[in-house]
Order: structure tokens, then sequence, then C-alpha cells
């Protein structure tokens, strides 16, 4: 039972101390990649913009004129208020980052993949890509699973730093030889 006890706290601390902190920590997450820029790089260019399907001709262009010279974090925003702010769905999209074979739509109309077929979205006869290629990412969200990650890593090196100058501990060579002999 206490084995049991000991895991749970441990998994409490860890959460609390590495794993909320560094998912959560806005100003901390952004400090980092600031300072670790140029170990975010990418080998080939990717597509930053949105892969979407429309109900009706006329909505191809009309998101393209809507999110022109707009922040990207405020086009799903944007397109849901401007195309989906009622019951009838005009346009169905997907945003982020792609690289090559993320999706098919954006493989064919941006990479210029020929043999790239993209899925038919039923009722969506209409499909297109609004963005552009960046060679490298250009903020953090670009790349914001990996910084996450690596600050997370980096946090719990620094707790285990601190908690090994806090605590002494000593292995007992003799007992440790007699454990796990398979």
């Amino acid at each position: 039972f206490q084995e049991y006890h000991d895991g749970l706290l441990l998994y409490e601390i860890s959460n609390q101390l590495v794993w909320d902190k560094g998912a959560k920590d806005e100003e901390g997450l952004l400090k980092y990649f600031k300072k670790n820029k140029k170990k975010y790089t990418w080998d080939e260019p990717r597509f930053k913009g949105i892969a979407y399907h429309c109900k009706a001709q006329e909505d191809v262009e009309a998101v393209k004129k809507a999110l022109k010279k707009k922040k990207f974090n405020e086009w799903a925003e944007i397109l849901r208020a401007t195309f989906n702010a009622d019951s009838v769905l005009r346009i169905r999209a997907e945003k982020g980052v792609f690289s090559k074979g993320d999706s098919k739509l954006v493989d064919k109309e941006v990479f210029g993949d020929s043999e790239a077929q993209p899925r038919e979205v039923k009722g969506y006869p209409y499909d297109s890509t609004y963005g552009k290629i960046i060679k490298k990412p250009e903020e953090m969200d670009d790349v914001r699973a990996q910084v996450t990650a690596d600050y997370q890593d980096m946090l719990e090196k620094e707790w285990v730093e601190q908690l090994r100058k806090k605590y002494s501990f000593k292995v007992n060579e003799d007992i440790l030889a007699t454990v796990n002999k398979h």
C-alpha cells in the first residue's frame, strides 16, 4: 500500500512541477523558445495555412478575402464567425503548419504532388488552400508541441537536480547486486 501511495504522490508532484507547469506556463515557454530558437529548424519547408472545403464555389475566394492581412491565430474565429455562424456550415477547414504528407490537399495544391488524391468531403465539393510556405518556424506556435516537450524535460532535470542537492542518497551495492537477476 505504501508503494502505491508513494507512486501517486510522485505522480501528483511531477504533474504540478513539470507537466502542467510546462504546458501552461506561456511566459516560460516563450522565453525558452526565444533562448533555443536555433534548435527548432526544419529539413524541408512547411505550409502554414488552411486546407478547406466549401459548399459553394464563391466561398473559395471569399475565405481568402476574409483571411487576407489577418493574424494566423485569429483565422479560426474569423472563419467560424463569417462562414459557420448559423446552423448551416458553409466550409470545413483544417488549420495548421503542414509538412509534406500531412494533408493530401496541401500536398497537391501547395507542394505540387500530382499523385496526391485529396479525400472528397461529402457536401463540400470545392477544395482549396490558403497560407504560405515557411522555411523555418516564425513563432513558437509553429512548433509548440516540441517546445512544450523540451521545456518539460528541462523543468524535470532542474527539479531532479534540486532534489539531489537537497537530499543525499547512497546506493547499497551489495543489495543492488542481488536484485533482478533474471
